[in-house]
């Protein structure tokens, strides 16, 4: 392979002399049959000079190379983002990501790792504060989709017992007993109560939600926009919790108001 493949296949020349933390992908052949899934293996290294750098890469690994991104800085932002993925090192500055993409993930830790000035630290302070912010990320980013989660699941099973209420108030028994009656006042008690039960857990969870989202991004521990996808909640679902209106009348907010309707009249069920 000439010298000009190789600086396309690495992303075009660059210039040499300014020190750069650099992220490289090495592909294997299964990836390209199945783009964007499974394993990546990655390497954070540093050079003054990836003219020269990266070719003697090239000419050690059997697999076709990528070169993902560019980062100004040494060797200190370098150890620092070796701390950062630590638990991802295969090998020295070798990493495997998982069934993610991994160019986002190393532009926030450089994000976060410049913002605290984490690099200029000493080793033991730097190695402490990577790890609580890396700890901070992943604790965050776990919450929110486990209150996304819940919020999926809370939703369905709301819908479920209304429409089972709903059901349940178009009884009709032939003949109609006072059992009979007696039951379907109990069932359609219970049915009500259930929904109340429902509608307030969802509450809490919305509101759980929009503060978490908000903290998150307030305190730089992600994103907004991080912080918004790590709910696994659909766009439009997310909006519609972090801009609550006066009138609950949109999304996840509006069921609660479809079922605390029978608390008020048990008739605001019937289709």
């Amino acid at each position: 392979m000439g010298s000009e493949e190789l600086r396309y296949l690495l992303g075009g020349p660059h210039e040499a002399g300014e020190e750069v933390v650099y992220l490289l992908r090495a592909h294997d052949v299964d990836e390209f049959r199945t783009p964007g899934r499974g394993r990546s293996k990655c390497k954070i290294g540093t050079t003054s000079d990836l003219g020269t750098r990266l070719p003697k890469i090239y000419n050690g690994s059997s697999d076709p190379l990528e070169l993902m991104a560019t980062y100004p800085g040494g060797e200190e932002l370098e150890r620092a983002l070796h701390v950062w993925f630590d638990l991802f090192r295969k090998h020295l500055e070798w990493f495997y990501f998982f069934d993610v993409e991994p160019k986002p993930l190393v532009d926030r830790a450089v994000e976060v790792i410049r913002e605290h000035g984490l690099e200029w630290k000493s080793v033991p302070q730097r190695k402490k504060e990577i790890a609580q912010a890396v700890r901070s990320t992943r604790k965050a980013g776990q919450h929110l989709g486990s209150l996304g989660s819940e919020i999926r699941r809370i939703q369905d099973l709301g819908q479920r017992v209304r429409a089972e209420a709903e059901r349940v108030l178009t009884w009709d028994f032939v003949p109609r007993t006072e059992e009979d009656e007696a039951l379907a006042d109990r069932a359609r008690q219970e049915h009500v109560h259930l929904l109340h039960l429902l509608s307030d857990h969802l509450g809490r969870l919305l509101e759980d939600m929009k503060s978490s989202i908000t903290s998150a991004a307030r305190t730089g521990v992600l994103p907004m926009t991080d912080a918004k996808a790590a709910s696994e909640l659909d766009s439009e679902t997310v909006e519609q919790i972090m801009h609550k209106p006066k009138a609950p009348n949109r999304g996840p907010w509006k069921l609660i108001e479809q079922w605390q309707a029978p608390l008020n009249n048990s008739n605001a069920l019937r289709p």
